[in-house]
């Protein structure tokens, strides 16, 4: 899995699209349809084959944000409605079928506002700021609300009165559900029923099931156009009252008695549940997004959350019902907003591992980069994901100590599942600790000596002491182990002990493998390594207990030596001293001539 965050899941876009749509998007998906998915930054991008209107579909995941574009011609457009296109783009991302494109590192560019911004005089802004605001009505209310907040600041909003004007809310919206009618017309014969209307030969009518429908939203967008017209002026804890006593309301509500017969109680909370999202999803990025907002009315709608919803809040595992996630998303681009939640909620033990990537998101939203550092430092140490939230953050932000730091701690826990990870993203000169760590476990899980002599720079010499010696206990039962063990020591230059390491095997007989543990010495240490040799088959031909097979394993030990010139007289030697022995020796005979190390006719040495 690729180390990003999604604010999306598949669930995400099942509930943004028609069930026709969402199939039609994933059979493309699955058919290969998508092509050439990148990553860059919080934006996608993606070829659709069969597209033919649009070169190529974008989606933006920007502060937790889910919004399509469609790009043709040069042009870039917001899609407003998401076709199945936009669902298998969706559905490659969310597979990992993208590649990630590096964006190369260049001096950030100064936004030209701000620089105006700092440069002329106080009088010319004020100039600009009361013409900007008169010609911009709702701006006036938002500005008169904002000095207002400012003035407050400091005083104790009355949660009680605001609580209880939430709850006369929430009652006169539950009381106005339960006495919904419907307006039956006359049925007629012949009709014909699909899933909003009965058409019949002489006129068409709402079935009951979509007047269900149509007189919840007819009845609850009063309410949601005062939550609008409050947040349109700057009103946040107004706004935020009447939200929140609409959705206390739907909550409690249940189905009216005369619409038992064509609506179930499931169906009705899937009515209340899709129209409160449709208006809180508009109100949220559609209004909020073009509002002046107070730091003060952003968190005094939050106190009137918690006192009014504090059952909710203690008993739950969600920080907030997830009808109202959108809303809290607005809220977190308040200045301050997300040190403040993130306080309040810990006050009351709410701040836990499975409710912490909440919080991340809005610290997130918030750009509040240091409370999503620290948050996430304080829950990482037990959790995988965010650990790889945390360490991806690190290396973008260049933070390569606290990287190291991190990823030792990790590696020590999930070395398997991190361990393509840190290799790749791992500099073997600014975090030589870490790197050392990732390239001895490599070793330990396939070793290869090419690896270990690659890393020995990066290693200090009790590092790699420790690492060659946790190989001595298996050297002595396992020839595969003493074989890593002796190119270790020889790589290491400690060749007293490997010496005596081939020594003490030698009990063991491993004969099938004595070549293999000669070879780390040669050539530097040529000379030492048939020394080792030759006593090895002195042993060998002295015992009587040896069997047969010896003398064609003689031949393959003295093998390597005969490719280095400046040993060949010590070569010539140790053979002569072969062939000369008594025991076995026509079968000794006829291998060292197989090899060439003797002229079979003239029973001489052959090497000179």
């Amino acid at each position: 899995m690729q180390n990003i965050t999604l604010p999306f899941t598949i669930e995400t876009i099942k509930e943004l699209t028609p069930r026709k749509v969402f199939e039609q998007g994933k059979r493309y998906y699955e058919s290969g349809f998508v092509q050439q998915v990148e990553r860059r930054g919080n934006r996608f991008s993606g070829k659709i084959i069969g597209d033919e209107l649009h070169d190529r579909i974008l989606l933006d995941i920007a502060y937790g944000e889910l919004k399509f574009y469609a790009s043709a011609e040069g042009r870039t457009t917001k899609t407003e409605v998401i076709s199945a296109y936009e669902v298998a783009l969706a559905l490659a991302i969310l597979a990992d079928d993208y590649r990630t494109i590096k964006a190369p590192d260049s001096e950030p560019t100064a936004d030209p506002f701000e620089v105006v911004l700092r440069k002329i005089p106080l009088v010319q802004k004020e100039e600009f700021y009361k013409q900007a605001i008169k010609q911009h009505p709702e701006l006036r209310s938002q500005f008169v609300e904002f000095i207002r907040s400012l003035q407050f600041a400091d005083k104790v909003v009355p949660l009680q009165e605001e609580n209880r004007r939430l709850n006369a809310i929430a009652e006169d919206v539950a009381t106005g559900l339960q006495n919904l009618d419907l307006s039956q017309e006359k049925k007629q014969k012949g009709k014909v029923v699909t899933d909003e209307f009965e058409v019949s030969p002489t006129h068409k009518i709402m079935t009951p099931r979509a007047q269900v429908k149509q007189s919840v939203e007819d009845f609850l967008s009063s309410y949601f156009a005062r939550s609008i017209h409050f947040a349109k002026e700057g009103k946040l804890l107004d706004a935020s009252r009447v939200l929140f006593g609409i959705y206390e309301g739907t909550r409690i509500s249940e189905v009216p008695p005369n619409f038992t017969q064509h609506i179930s109680d499931f169906q009705w909370k899937e009515n209340l549940r899709g129209y409160f999202k449709q208006q809180i999803n508009y109100l949220s990025e559609d209004i909020m997004n073009k509002v002046i907002k107070s730091e003060w009315q952003a968190k005094a709608s939050l106190d009137l959350f918690m006192l009014h919803f504090n059952e909710f809040i203690s008993g739950n595992i969600r920080p907030v019902p997830p009808a109202l996630d959108v809303w809290f998303h607005a809220l977190a681009v308040v200045p301050n907003f997300a040190e403040y939640m993130l306080k309040k909620y810990d006050e009351q033990g709410m701040l836990r591992e499975d409710t912490v990537n909440f919080f991340l998101q809005i610290a997130y939203i918030g750009k509040d980069t240091r409370l999503w550092e620290r948050t996430a430092k304080r829950f990482a140490r037990e959790d995988l994901e965010l650990t790889k939230q945390l360490l991806e953050h690190y290396r973008e932000n260049k933070q390569s100590d606290e990287f190291q730091r991190l990823g030792q701690r990790a590696f020590k826990v999930w070395p398997t599942d991190l361990l393509s990870y840190l290799k790749e993203h791992t500099d073997p000169k600014t975090q030589r600790a870490l790197y050392a760590e990732i390239a001895l476990h490599q070793l330990k899980l396939k070793f290869d000596i090419k690896y270990y002599k690659e890393m020995q720079a990066y290693l200090s010499r009790d590092e790699r002491i420790e690492f060659v010696d946790s190989f001595a206990t298996k050297a002595d039962k396992d020839p595969i182990a003493l074989t890593m063990y002796i190119q270790l020591l020889v790589a290491e230059g400690r060749i007293q002990v490997a010496t005596q390491a081939i020594k003490k095997a030698d009990k063991l007989r491993f004969d099938t493998v004595f070549r293999d543990l000669i070879e780390p010495f040669l050539p530097t240490y040529a000379k030492e390594a048939l020394h080792i040799v030759e006593k090895r088959i002195e042993d060998r031909l002295e015992d009587k207990d040896t069997p047969d097979d010896i003398y064609a394993e003689i031949p393959q030990w003295l093998l390597p030596f005969k490719k280095i010139a400046n040993i060949q007289l010590e070569l010539n030697r140790v053979v002569q001293n072969c062939y000369s022995h008594e025991p076995g020796i026509v079968k000794l005979k006829k291998e060292l001539a197989q090899f060439g190390f003797i002229n079979r006719k003239a029973s001489t040495v052959a090497i000179k």
